[in-house]
């Protein structure tokens, strides 16, 4: 799967990814997204993004 990354949505910021690869001529949509979070500041998602990436890192090594 593809990282975690941060987004704002309306609000507040989440941390998303993208769940599989789109298929041809299909746009970015809510089914191909985890969402995970709410938080009040850019730097709080981020923190999390990192940790949620730094987590998966250490399971893909295992």
């Amino acid at each position: 799967m593809s990282k975690w990354e941060v987004m704002r949505n309306t609000g507040c910021y989440q941390v998303w990814r993208q769940t599989r690869p789109l298929r041809p001529g299909e746009p970015m949509h809510s089914g191909v997204r985890e969402m995970r979070g709410c938080f009040h500041t850019e730097a709080e998602a981020q923190a999390y993004a990192d940790q949620l990436n730094r987590e998966e890192e250490e399971t893909d090594g295992e």
